[in-house]
Formats: structure tokens, C-alpha cells, sequence
């Protein structure tokens, strides 16, 4: 079993290429990213003012925790298939905590350095989507503002898990697909 996760600021294209992967290789499993679905579920239409009523802390230990899905010993049922994609990666959760942390929640940060270096060791690559090829739309969850930030963050979260992603360097959503699926078959190969 192989398991890749897309990564990288908002508006870089990830999903549009993780939706296209979906249409190539239907038989892989894929796990998105659950903010867009849990966020309106609790009440709220965008996660900022979530954040702003109980701290990232808070949020990021909520998006954090539906890793665990992620974890083979406690769910077996993964571990029969081929491929795996993730549409974000726990080191995501720990960009935004960094980004967005007060003082008083820096506390926190052994906890969620700490898990999160547990579900990133479950991921087997990391494909890093560079901002600035795509101009970042604006929607209730996106901050175009914030984009470099993120992505400053998200490097700095990767390089203090220890994961070195693979940069992608296509900019056509197509040979994007293309370059992402045949270092997954390269992957499999090897295996």
C-alpha cells in the first residue's frame, strides 16, 4: 500500500488535481481534507470565526484528530488499498496552528508537533503545489492574503516533521495529474 498527500497553500490547485487523479485512477482510495465539510456541519460557515470564538489551538486539535483514520493499526480496513490519496496532510493543521497561534497557545505545541510527526510518518510521499502558478480565488475559507504565510509555515512544519516533499513542476492541471500519477506507479514499482 502506498499513501501520498497533495500539499500546499489554498488556491494552488490541489483539489482541482486530487478531483482529476479521482477520474484517472478511480480504484484508489482518497481521504479530502474535512474542513469544507465539517465546518458547516458544527454551525459555522467559514472556520475563521470558529477560530476567532475558540483559538486555532482548539480548531487545528478538531481537524487534527480525523487523521486517525490514517493509522493502520486502528484501521485495519485501509491497509488492503492499493493507493491512497490525501487531499492536505496533518502538517497542514500544524501551518495554520504556527500561523495563527497566540502566545498562550503556544503551549500546545509539543502535543501537536508530536502527533502530528505520528500521522505524517504514516504518509509514504508528499507532493508540494508552489502558490503563485494559479491566482488564489477568494471564498468564505480562502484568504489570499494569507497565502505566502501559509506556505512559508507549511515549509517550516515539513522540514521540523522531517519530510521532504516532492515539488510539483508542472503548471498545466492535466500534466499535473500526469506527473503526480506516474510517481505513484514509479512508487508501486518499487514496492
Amino acid at each position: 500500500m502506498i499513501m501520498v498527500a497533495l500539499i500546499g497553500s489554498e488556491g494552488t490547485g490541489k483539489t482541482t488535481v486530487f478531483r482529476e487523479i479521482q477520474k484517472t485512477r478511480p480504484n484508489w482510495v482518497y481521504f479530502s481534507e474535512p474542513t469544507r465539510r465539517t465546518i458547516p456541519r458544527i454551525g459555522y460557515a467559514d472556520p475563521w470565526v470558529l477560530i476567532e470564538e475558540v483559538g486555532i489551538a482548539f480548531y487545528e486539535s478538531l481537524m487534527l484528530s480525523q487523521w486517525c483514520v490514517l493509522d493502520r493499526e486502528a484501521n485495519p480496513t485501509i491497509s488492503s488499498a492499493d493507493v491512497i490519496v490525501l487531499d492536505r496532510c496533518p502538517a497542514d493543521n500544524l501551518a495554520y496552528y504556527f500561523m495563527e497561534r497566540t502566545q498562550d497557545e503556544q503551549r500546545f505545541e509539543h502535543i501537536f508537533v508530536s502527533l502530528c510527526k505520528h500521522y505524517v510518518n504514516l504518509i509514504d510521499n508528499f507532493f508540494f503545489f508552489p502558490s503563485g502558478v494559479f491566482p488564489c480565488h477568494t471564498d468564505g475559507l480562502r484568504r489570499p492574503s494569507s497565502q505566502q504565510s501559509f506556505e512559508c509555515e507549511l515549509l517550516k512544519a515539513l522540514s521540523l516533521l522531517g519530510v521532504v516533499p516532492i515539488a510539483i513542476q508542472q503548471t498545466c492541471v492535466s500534466h499535473r495529474v500526469k506527473e503526480i500519477v506516474d510517481a505513484i506507479d514509479a512508487m508501486k514499482k518499487g514496492n
